[in-house]
């Protein structure tokens, strides 16, 4: 976690106003965005074309680790809902044939769903199928969620947990005190039925997931954090799926993980920010990355090779 505790709260306090925007700037918590004015959709008359608008935001980088964060401190209920969700359904589909199960399947997910869709709101693509023929496509439901969830993530960073996460308080997320915030019931219903959803959606194939699924995950992650890390999206996604197997000897695994990308050039030679990146991204506590002449450590050669060979192994998808 980059952001947990980033702030000291009695030091904060005590700054002036001034000298907490720059702080919080400093740490990451708010980002300066310059603005063209010519693309909005209403140009201010006393707007000089080249000039430009500055506004702080919160950073992206935060509302998502945030956003994580609460989420595992609903995890309990958001499971038990699940669950009682499948203990009943799967008492309806029990006998039943696969077109069967899909009929009811196909039900419960449209009924879940429509409490999020908005009826008035609705977008569409224009798609060419391989004959030439344009054809108008809706939002898929997945989409539309996706773009619930993005807007549940920036209300609850408009709350004051997010000032109790930057200051450390892990008080203010137990059980007994974050349901305290009004939000916290929408945002723990919505990702109840979230998981019921998408989980029936990869049983069932309803809908192409290019929101939910890990790919998708790690992809929105690699363009906006670490694409100047890795070299390519497939590089990325093989350092995840190599760092998700280490369960022990740490160190002198990743070690060796990170030789082997450094020597594929799949990624940029810094020990430094390839640390940051598996302590805070897998929770691991790497103090440091070592490098070796081979000759003299040959564990370190082997779990190197190793590595090697599963890459040149391995496809992802796309």
């Amino acid at each position: 976690m980059v952001y947990f505790g980033c702030i000291n709260e009695k030091e904060f306090n005590e700054l002036s106003s001034e000298e907490q925007k720059h702080h919080v700037i400093k740490k990451g918590v708010l980002e300066e965005l310059t603005i063209d004015p010519l693309a909005k959709n209403s140009i201010p008359t006393n707007i000089e074309k080249d000039e430009f608008i500055k506004e702080l935001r919160i950073s992206k980088h935060l509302i998502n680790e945030f956003y994580a964060y609460v989420l595992k401190a609903l995890n309990p209920d958001i499971e038990n809902a699940s669950l009682d969700f499948y203990f009943g359904f799967d008492k309806k589909i029990y006998g039943l044939d696969s077109k069967e199960k899909k009929m009811l399947a196909l039900k419960a997910f449209k009924d879940i769903a429509k409490d999020y869709l908005s009826n008035e709101i609705q977008v569409f693509q224009h798609e060419k199928s391989s004959r030439g023929i344009k054809h108008v496509i809706p939002q898929s439901i997945l989409s539309r969620l996706f773009d619930q969830q993005t807007l549940f993530k920036e209300e609850l960073a408009g709350t004051d947990l997010i000032n109790q996460y930057i200051f450390g308080n892990m008080e203010a997320f137990n059980a007994s005190n974050i349901y305290d915030q009004e939000l916290i019931d929408s945002v723990e219903k919505f990702e109840s039925n979230l998981k019921i959803l998408v989980s029936l959606n990869d049983q069932y194939d309803f809908e192409k997931d290019e929101y939910f699924t890990r790919t998708a995950i790690l992809k929105e992650k690699f363009l906006s954090k670490f694409d100047i890390l890795f070299k390519s999206f497939e590089a990325y996604c093989f350092a995840d799926q190599k760092i998700l197997q280490i369960k022990d000897l740490h160190n002198v695994r990743i070690e060796g993980l990170y030789q082997a990308m450094l020597d594929a050039e799949l990624i940029e030679p810094n020990a430094l920010k390839f640390k940051d990146f598996v302590n805070n991204e897998y929770y691991f506590s790497i103090t440091k990355i070592r490098s070796y002449y081979r000759q003299t450590n040959k564990s370190h050669e082997e779990r190197v090779n190793t590595y090697s060979s599963e890459w040149s192994k391995l496809s992802f998808p796309k």
